[in-house]
């Protein structure tokens, strides 16, 4: 059997497109990198975010010491310092200072205060207060300050005195009263959980 083969009369052969004249634009290549590029940023701005979220997030639940500080008017706070920046006091604020913290301030002294989280609102009637570290006579970290997280009123801010139980004191310093307190809350949790 013979195969026979087409016969070229001089018509013109189909046209082929040349690779070599094409711009780098024409392949897509560009857009490629560009959207891997932005596909790359993205994700190291939502991991930095997420990360910044479980820092800040995480600083909630770490406790921070607690902090006692006698003002030069003889008040005496207990709290926790949660934030700390530099002022510029107003001249009203100046004038209640007492003697001493102007002289302080005149004489070139801090300028800085610090947010104490007081906490104890149903004595108090506030969370937080402003402190003015020109005003702060002493400062001390009691051995004995502690925080309880009330179910109600928030948190609670102090060092414990006795411990009585139905009236009558079953331990009288702090470190046995915080003895009787951890032997007896699992079982007024119970109790509270019951009712």
């Amino acid at each position: 059997m013979s195969v026979s083969r087409p016969v070229n009369n001089g018509a013109a052969k189909p046209a082929t497109r040349s690779r070599g004249g094409t711009s780098l634009l024409a392949h897509g290549e560009n857009m490629l990198w560009l959207t891997g590029g932005a596909l790359a940023l993205c994700s190291v701005m939502i991991i930095g975010l997420l990360a910044l979220v479980v820092y800040q997030g995480a600083t909630t639940f770490w406790p921070r010491p607690l902090v006692e500080m006698k003002l030069m008017n003889d008040r005496v706070l207990l709290g926790e310092v949660t934030r700390d920046e530099a002022f510029q006091p107003t001249p009203e604020a100046i004038a209640a200072w007492p003697e001493q913290a102007r002289l302080r301030y005149q004489s070139g002294g801090d300028t800085r205060r610090r947010l104490l989280r007081t906490g104890n609102f149903e004595i108090t009637g506030a969370h937080f207060e402003w402190i003015d570290d020109v005003t702060v006579a002493a400062e001390a970290t009691p051995e004995w300050a502690v925080v309880l997280e009330r179910r109600a009123w928030g948190r609670f801010y102090g060092v414990p005195a006795e411990f009585q139980v139905d009236g009558r004191t079953v331990a009288a310093t702090p470190e046995a009263a915080w003895r009787e307190f951890d032997a007896r809350h699992r079982d007024v949790l119970e109790r509270c959980e019951r009712r």
